[in-house]
């Protein structure tokens, strides 16, 4: 392991004043010398110059000592010194030479308290040192589980692999199960580690673990390579069935669209013959409705209209429309059942049926009146009534009906 620069016991070597001269700073403060360096009574301190006459408010050489002191105490597991030195300012994400950090320097010797110490300052759980091994990376190397749970307790990546050097492609996982740490291994498997991730070179913790003949390693990641099988085995069957549900459901679906298209085709086919057949006309040039509103037959003329027929459709024998038809022969209620159908155009055709109910009787009409129960004139003057009604400026309409 590399040791940090400039630790505490090279500095006590130095000669009196010679660390305020390489960046020593004054410290008025009896319980940081009592920390970090020994000193007899009524001497200065020599590393903080405690003491001495000559005294520097160096703070950047200060606080660099302090950084590298915190090394120190994190090396040798001195939580208390490490608490106090993060209490005067020491940076806690300070890196050596080798870029190694407190808090790895504190995992790789497995001192946990000092660890938490430091992540609760906030230390940067995975930075990395220079051959990019992280702080989780440096706990695995000796299987230090609750050093290993502390650190992906506050965030560690479970799985990132050093990304270069010499150690490039290995995980937590892989160095664990090379130096046979089961139970670290377990940990970072069950938080999820990939179990066949490989090196550069190809190597996966299985390999590396059976290569170093560490059996229980062996088992416990052949257990995890069997049950992830599994569950992928399993998770594919479940997607494949899902799949297969889907698109029967979505065959299903178009089957159902297809059927009822057709349904509505030969229901709109059937509308339109129908609507053909009852609207047809006669060898005499009438629709049945012309015929049931000349006749005043009520039931016919309700049963038609509810089949389709059309209120507005013109004779051909005669250019009369149903309407006009009741209003010539009389026939209030039948006038009232066509002009209150939806489809009746009063605007278009009740200037014509007007006209009708006030042709006069003549020989002729009086002939044809015997033929369709006539309603007299009282009958035409009703239905002339319920055409203005309805349609109030009916003499201004232009008429539909030549």
């Amino acid at each position: 392991m590399r040791s940090a620069v400039g630790p505490i016991s090279s500095i006590l070597g130095m000669a009196p004043g010679e660390a305020r001269a390489r960046g020593g700073a004054t410290r008025n403060n009896d319980d940081v010398c009592a920390l970090c360096h020994a000193r007899t009574p009524g001497d200065p301190c020599r590393v903080c110059g405690h003491g001495s006459a000559a005294t520097t408010d160096d703070a950047a050489a200060a606080a660099e000592m302090a950084s590298t002191s915190l090394f120190d105490a994190c090396k040798e597991g001195r939580s208390d010194v490490v608490q106090a030195w993060l209490n005067k300012g020491a940076e806690v994400d300070w890196a050596n030479t080798w870029g190694e950090t407190p808090l790895f320097i504190a995992c790789q010797n497995d001192h946990r308290e000092a660890a938490r110490l430091l992540l609760e300052q906030g230390a940067e759980v995975d930075r990395a040192d220079v051959d990019g091994r992280t702080p989780l990376f440096a706990a695995c190397v000796k299987g230090q589980v609750d050093l290993a749970r502390l650190l992906l307790g506050n965030g560690a990546e479970v799985d990132g692999p050093v990304s270069e050097g010499l150690y490039e492609g290995q995980t937590p996982l892989y160095v664990a199960c090379g130096n046979g740490h089961v139970d670290a291994a377990r940990l970072l498997l069950d938080k999820g580690a990939k179990v066949n991730r490989a090196t550069r070179n190809g190597n996966t913790p299985l390999s590396i673990a059976k290569k170093n003949g560490h059996s229980a390693v062996v088992a416990l990641l052949e257990a995890k390579a069997a049950e992830e099988r599994r569950q992928r085995l399993a998770a594919e069957a479940q997607a494949a069935e899902a799949e297969r549900k889907l698109r029967a459901a979505e065959a299903a679906a178009a089957d159902k669209k297809r059927r009822e298209a057709a349904a509505a085709a030969e229901a709109e086919r059937r509308r339109r013959a129908a609507n053909e057949a009852i609207n047809a006309f006669d060898n005499y040039g009438y629709t049945k409705l012309n015929w049931a509103a000349y006749k005043g037959d009520v039931r016919k003329t309700r049963e038609l209209l509810q089949a389709g027929a059309d209120p507005n459709i013109i004779a051909k024998g005669d250019r009369m429309t149903p309407l006009a038809h009741a209003a010539w022969a009389g026939h209030p209620e039948i006038a009232q059942i066509l002009l209150n159908h939806p489809w009746m155009d009063v605007k278009k055709f009740g200037k014509h049926a007007l006209r009708m109910a006030n042709l006069p009787m003549d020989s002729g009409t009086r002939t044809w009146a015997s033929d369709c129960n006539f309603g007299g004139l009282e009958g035409r003057k009703a239905v002339g009534d319920m055409i203005r009604a309805r349609c109030p400026d009916v003499d201004d309409c232009t008429c539909a009906v030549s």
